[in-house]
């Protein structure tokens, strides 16, 4: 009798992880940040590997490390290597490194929305895009940092859009990012400025010249679970910068820059277990910007543990 409960205990177990339609519609995807939240004292490893057609083509890998610290709080650092043809590459360069703090704010309007707040830290280890060069629309070389919120609504109980609203402050030429912020606390500077956040000081974090190059990013995706394990998902991308006048940035093909680039992307995923992935995309410019991405191609995949 212990023998066969044993053994009916095992196969529920294995039929829960394998078979059963866990939520795994809120795993991030590529143009768009989810709710997803790492299990608590869990980590995940993530890897994309892409194809870009620019003007030439270009491959770019990523890898990346998420950890949850407690239970609506999870970070991951991630890191780009770029690679200039397919195959028989040509130039290989590191890319920028990112930094990713996510807390889960909670379920609202009958469980059916869950929000949540992200900081996205840019670590420019990657080429630098106002030096020239052709790698803009793959690493920037220069400090961002990224504050949004990023949503899902249950539409119905097996379909889902999320969505991104993010607002990214940007790095300029000759700049001192983070030395906008002024944190001690017996200078007069420190108070003069509010930590650096009085936009009305010429020296803020947050002062007008600043900003005159930090842009928007507006994301949404439609996801299903309807057939599960395999998770199908659309998504749109658009990024603009709400400063008009003429910067220096608008020569170089960069979001932001001289492009408000605006991208579709379609792809899939097949859930081998509730934990892990593997998935493939194609995200396609419709504007077809010169020396800015066309299209990219790429798979990737994730696993928690």
């Amino acid at each position: 009798m212990n023998i066969r409960r044993k053994r009916k205990i095992s196969a529920l177990v294995t039929a829960l992880i394998f078979l059963c339609p866990w939520d795994k519609s809120a795993d991030a995807l590529p143009l768009t940040d989810t709710v997803y939240t790492i299990t608590e004292e869990n980590f995940e490893f993530i890897f994309r590997e892409e194809v870009h057609r620019v003007n030439d083509y270009y491959r770019k890998e990523r890898i990346g490390m998420g950890f949850g610290i407690l239970p609506r709080f999870s970070f991951w650092l991630m890191a780009d290597y770029l690679h200039r043809g397919i195959a028989d590459t040509r130039e290989d360069v590191m890319g920028d490194m990112l930094l990713k703090l996510w807390y889960y704010a909670g379920d609202y309007a009958g469980n059916t929305l869950h929000l949540g707040f992200k900081l996205q830290f840019r670590i420019p280890s990657g080429p630098d895009a106002y030096g020239g060069g052709d790698w803009s629309s793959l690493a920037l070389g220069r400090h961002e940092l990224e504050a949004g919120v990023a949503g899902k609504y249950d539409i119905l109980p097996w379909l889902f859009l999320h969505f991104n609203l993010d607002y990214i402050f940007r790095q300029g030429n000759n700049e001192s990012f983070y030395g906008g912020f002024h944190i001690n606390p017996v200078s007069a500077d420190t108070y003069r400025t509010l930590l650096g956040l009085n936009p009305f000081a010429r020296d803020a974090f947050l002062s007008g010249p600043r900003l005159k190059n930090d842009f928007m990013n507006l994301a949404c995706a439609l996801n299903t679970d309807g057939i599960y394990p395999f998770i199908p998902y659309f998504e749109a991308s658009w990024s603009f910068r709400l400063y008009r006048g003429k910067i220096m940035e608008d020569d170089i093909p960069m979001e932001g820059g001289a492009v408000e680039p605006f991208l579709l992307s379609l792809g899939g995923r097949w859930f081998f277990t509730r934990s892990f992935y593997v998935g493939f995309y194609a995200v396609v410019n419709p504007v077809w910007n010169d020396n800015f991405t066309k299209a990219v191609f790429g798979i990737d995949m994730g696993v928690e543990f």
